[in-house]
Parts: structure tokens; C-alpha cells; sequence
């Protein structure tokens, strides 16, 4: 495939590759960090799948399963679930297991240890998308937490209230928006590649490195779910939803056919369907009208959270910069 693509590209590859290789094997977390998302900051501007890349570097091509430990609260799982998905990982949040605790039993000097739960984030991907996932979600993890311990010093609040809570659910939010509009942009990115990419067709010029986010998107998930269920679980999905999908087309042209036939009785259900609804509706609005509507939220500290969320920016080294004074 690499001889397809133009000599610029190809220095872009041999980049990359070398970047994907120090992610892959770096023992420093930073230096690893940096490496991948200079590598995912190649691949987007070069339009590259990182399996052209792992075609030299099947270190860094290759997938894995890895855990990190976390996600007891809410807003950490959907950090962790927002930043996954825009580097191409499935993620998910398991329960475990561990034996965390010793005391003394009783009055006497027995030593008893207590078996207690943790929870963890759970990745599948490629080597350099894990990889990336698990620096991009440690600084942004990081970075709340600097501005939650911030505020309740100066504010004299527990970093476990009620308050910290939803002020770091602000700042989560906050982050996931920009994540979403990072997400956006390389999709009108894609939108551009491809009008460049039918231009290029018309004119019959190489057009090998064109592809599509959302196909990859998809092929990656794909991949990512038979590394973790077994080689050809997702094309097993994939035809027993089209299986499914075309025995409800099938249903349907018979409920059609029959309604035509049965105007009345349809008029009937309906009605009869929408008595239902109604006395289903009117059972829910009382059990909500008891006052058990869950945990409340403050607010006010979710607010605060959103505007001090804007601070944090998606890149851990221009951050960095920007904390040294070399950006202004």
C-alpha cells in the first residue's frame, strides 16, 4: 500500500511509525503521551487509517485490553466513555473484587482482611489509540481535579460533598461538549477531503489514502468487539440484525395489508392503545409527584463547574506551554 501514496505522505508515515513506536514502548507516561497525540494529530491531518501505519510498526497496530482503575462517580465514567470513543476504543466500567482492607478482630490481636469492591475503566483498541485514551483521559481526570481543590479551598468545602461532586459534573460536561465539537470539526474536515476526493476521481488522480471517519469509525468497532468476543462475532451480529431487520419489513407489509382490510378494528387497537397511554402516564406522574425524585443537584456548583471546565483545554502539551508562558 505505501508505494501508492505521494513522498510527503510517506514522510508523514515514517513519523508516525516512529511515534506510534514510542507510545507503544515508552516507559514515561508523558513522554509516551506526547507521542501519541502527535501521532493521532498526523493521522487526522494525513487522512490515514493507522493500519497503513501498522503495516511497518505492528507494535503500536496491534490491539489490546487494558484496565485502569476508576469510575466509581458518574462523570468519570462519561469522561472516560467520551474520550474512548473519539480515539476509535470500545470502553466500558466493571466492578472487582480486591482484598483492600486489614483490621484487628474483636479484643484479641487477629489480623482479618476484608475483601472490598473497586471499580475500573475497561479499553479495547489498537495499541495507540488505547494508549492515547488513557493519557488524554488522565490529564483531563487530572486537570478537574486541580480546579475542584482550587475552588473548595478557597470556598472551605470537602472534596467529597455533594458540592465538589456536581462542580466536577459541570466541568465534565463542559469537556465532553468540546470533545464532541473536536468530533464535529473533523467530520466537516471529512466533508472537505471528500468533495477534494471526487475532484480528484474526475481528474483520475491516486486517491488510496481517502477514507471515511464514520466507515472507520465502524471498521474499528467492529474489530475492537472480535478482539474482545472472538474473530467474526461482529459479522455474526451484523447479519443476524440484517435477519432481523428484514423479518420486520416482512411483518409490517402484513400489518399493512391487514389494516387495509381491517380499517375498523385498526381504528379500535388504536384507540384502545391510546386509553393505555394515558393511564400509564397518569400512574407515572404520581409516582413522581411523592417526592422520591432521586439526588438532588446543586446548581449552582454544576454551573460553576461548567465555566471553570472552559479553562481546561484538550491538549495536555500546549497546556503545558501555556502553564510555562510560552503561549500567550
Amino acid at each position: 500500500m505505501t508505494e501508492q501514496l505521494s513522498p510527503e505522505t510517506l514522510k508523514a508515515v515514517e513519523k508516525i511509525k516512529k511515534l506510534l513506536d514510542l507510545a507503544a514502548k515508552n516507559p514515561s507516561k508523558e513522554e509516551a503521551a506526547s507521542a501519541a497525540a502527535k501521532a493521532q494529530e498526523l493521522l487526522a491531518q494525513y487522512n490515514l487509517d493507522v493500519a497503513t501505519v501498522g503495516e511497518i510498526s505492528p507494535e503500536a497496530g496491534r490491539r489490546e485490553q487494558a484496565a485502569v482503575d476508576g469510575g466509581f462517580y458518574a462523570y468519570q465514567r462519561r469522561l472516560w466513555g467520551a474520550v474512548a470513543s473519539l480515539n476509535f476504543c470500545l470502553h466500558w466500567n466493571q466492578q472487582y473484587r480486591t482484598r483492600g482492607q486489614r483490621y484487628t478482630n474483636g479484643v484479641g490481636s487477629e489480623i482479618v482482611w476484608k475483601d472490598v469492591l473497586k471499580w475500573r475503566h475497561a479499553l479495547v483498541g489498537r495499541v495507540v489509540n488505547v494508549r492515547a485514551t488513557m493519557a488524554m483521559a488522565g490529564y483531563l481526570s487530572q486537570a478537574i481535579e486541580r480546579i475542584t481543590r482550587e475552588r473548595i479551598q478557597a470556598d472551605a468545602i470537602s472534596r467529597v460533598s455533594g458540592w465538589a461532586v456536581n462542580f466536577r459534573e459541570g466541568a465534565v460536561m463542559t469537556i465532553v461538549e468540546k470533545l464532541e465539537e473536536r468530533r464535529a470539526v473533523a467530520l466537516d474536515e471529512e466533508e472537505r477531503r471528500q468533495r477534494d476526493y471526487e475532484r480528484a476521481m474526475a481528474a483520475g488522480a491516486s486517491t488510496s489514502t481517502a477514507i471515511s471517519l464514520a466507515s472507520l469509525a465502524k471498521t474499528e468497532r467492529d474489530a475492537n468487539l472480535d478482539h474482545l468476543y472472538g474473530e467474526g462475532w461482529s459479522a455474526k451480529r451484523a447479519a443476524a440484525r440484517a435477519e432481523a431487520a428484514a423479518r420486520a419489513a416482512e411483518e409490517e407489509r402484513q400489518y399493512a395489508a391487514w389494516a387495509a382490510a381491517n380499517p375498523e378494528e385498526v381504528r379500535r387497537r388504536e384507540e384502545e392503545r391510546r386509553r393505555q397511554d394515558a393511564k400509564n402516564a397518569s400512574r407515572r406522574r404520581g409516582r413522581w409527584s411523592s417526592g422520591s425524585s432521586g439526588k438532588e443537584v446543586d446548581w449552582g456548583a454544576y454551573r460553576a463547574g461548567r465555566d471553570a471546565g472552559k479553562a481546561i483545554g484538550l491538549d495536555p502539551q500546549a497546556e503545558a506551554r501555556k502553564a510555562a508562558g510560552l503561549l500567550k
